[in-house]
């Protein structure tokens, strides 16, 4: 099973050919639910200290769904 979910998956982003932000958002439309939670967790995770403070007043700031 997680073989064939791997199959379903869209994979790694590739380099910004354009913006960072506009391939970043051309991948994440095509990707899947768990790619997106890996991709946002690692990317996270990588992020120093002061960096990661910003990113979560970021997206407190915007209303939940």
């Amino acid at each position: 099973m997680s073989a064939a979910l791997g199959d379903m998956c869209l994979g790694a982003p590739i380099p910004p050919l354009l913006s960072v932000m506009d391939e970043a958002r051309s991948w994440a439309e095509w990707a899947t639910p768990v790619e997106h939670k890996a991709y946002a967790l690692a990317c996270y995770s990588a992020m120093p200290p002061k960096a990661q403070a910003g990113f979560l007043a970021h997206v407190m700031g915007r209303a939940v769904a």
